[in-house]
């Protein structure tokens, strides 16, 4: 009996897969940083302690907010085959659920849409809130239907992999960024890849493997967005110091020149190159 509950269980749960990716973190090759590597040969600075910043701001709830904004992960679809087996559709689902990027980004709560779709396109939607309660339930309409609730109005539409004329049960799961972000954190990992090292380790438990690989590697393009906007914007204001000392010192040469015209006239001198 033991076995044969074993047997069913792993039938029906998907395999988790182990996702992992490494970085390199780039280091400023400037007077600050080679003092900051010179303290750090004589032991006063941490080591690495420019990496375990970047650990810091890559595995941040703003970054992983960002990810699950750019990658839809806010909206997990499944769509059922058969008796107790579900597909985890992740950019193939023939069924998509769309709300603007502000209403995920205060969304605080998580909800089941149940998405049934026949072979006339007749389409039924139900949310649900937890177990019991009920948001929303649509029944007879046809595709695109706005489903509204309490958490905002919902658009329900089909996809280029929907085929009409066909059966379709899909159950989605639709969950705020910030909620979103706060179990994934939980669930990956990200630290420095060893103490005397640049680089840094992520790795995140996916049954889907390529929603696992866009993940980790969407992270490392938010982040190298981000560092790109700091350098412009270091850049950008590196600038306008420079050009703001310039027109100080010009602005001071200017005023010396005009005071020792004065001193000269006020004391009667004559420069002595136009005298001869």
């Amino acid at each position: 009996m033991c076995l044969g509950l074993a047997a069913f269980y792993l039938a029906v749960k998907s395999p988790v897969y182990l996702v992992v990716s490494k970085v390199l973190v780039e280091q400023d090759d400037n007077a600050s940083s080679a003092g900051a590597n010179l303290l750090r040969s004589l032991s006063i600075g941490g080591a690495g302690s420019k990496v375990d910043d970047e650990v810091i701001v890559m595995g941040s709830q703003e970054l992983l907010s960002q990810m699950i904004n750019r990658l839809k992960i806010n909206r997990t679809y499944f769509e059922k085959k058969g008796f107790l087996k579900k597909v985890d559709h992740y950019n193939t689902s023939p069924i998509e659920i769309e709300a603007p990027d502000a209403l995920f980004d205060t969304l605080s709560i998580a909800m089941t849409f149940k998405i049934t779709v026949d072979e006339k396109g007749k389409t039924d939607v139900k949310v649900k809130k937890g177990m019991f309660k009920t948001l929303a339930n649509v029944k007879d309409a046809t595709l695109p239907v706005t489903v509204k609730t309490p958490y905002g109005i919902y658009v329900v539409d089909k996809t280029k992999f929907f085929k009409a004329g066909k059966d379709v049960s899909i159950k989605a799961l639709v969950v705020g960024n910030v909620p979103k972000a706060e179990s994934l954190a939980e669930e990956m990992t990200v630290k420095v890849l060893s103490k005397k090292s640049n680089g840094i380790y992520m790795d995140v438990a996916e049954t889907n493997v390529g929603r696992g690989k866009d993940m980790l590697n969407t992270l490392m393009a938010l982040y190298n967005e981000r560092c790109q906007r700091e350098k412009d914007e270091m850049a950008v204001n590196t600038g306008k110091f420079i050009d703001e000392r310039l027109g100080l010192i010009y602005t001071e040469l200017t005023k010396s020149e005009a005071d020792i015209e004065r001193y000269k006239k006020s004391h009667n001198m004559i420069d002595v190159g136009l005298q001869t």
